[in-house]
């Protein structure tokens, strides 16, 4: 099917492959600005202070996830669980985590080049070819966007 849609094999990898390490590679990066590190910082120093050791909110929810699998969904569980979130949301607010994240992206998307750029128009195009083929293929099975 992907010789069929994308027109190879090749180009099929490329946009699945692509859309992946693009979308790795952003975030890569975005973790590494200033404004991403100091809001996180703020956020695991508010949570801290709360009792809770936790570098990210990432973090959080890997622990509450391993812990919930392992023990179960019982009280305690959920008392934490709920506790957490209570207190990840109020770090997260006075640590301007959101308006943090959102900075440090943008600061990001300002400094990618022409080569990143022309990546992501190559595999916007092929997948828009491909969802073209799809219709043709097998019709009323990919909806159209309004």
């Amino acid at each position: 099917m992907g010789r069929a849609l994308y027109g190879s094999v090749t180009t099929e990898s490329q946009v699945i492959t692509g859309a992946t390490l693009l979308s790795g590679m952003f975030r890569d990066a975005v973790e590494k600005e200033p404004g991403y590190l100091h809001a996180m910082s703020r956020w695991a120093g508010c949570m801290s202070a709360r009792g809770y050791r936790y570098q990210d909110p990432y973090a959080a929810y890997d622990f509450l996830y391993n812990k919930v699998h392992a023990s179960g969904p019982g009280r305690a569980v959920m008392r934490l669980e709920i506790s957490t979130a209570v207190a990840d949301s109020q770090c997260a607010a006075t640590a301007g985590l959101v308006a943090g994240i959102a900075r440090a992206q943008a600061q990001v998307l300002s400094h990618l080049d022409r080569h990143f750029y022309g990546d992501v128009l190559r595999d916007v195009a092929a997948i828009e070819a491909a969802l073209r083929k799809a219709r043709v293929l097998a019709p009323g099975s990919v909806r159209q966007q309004p």
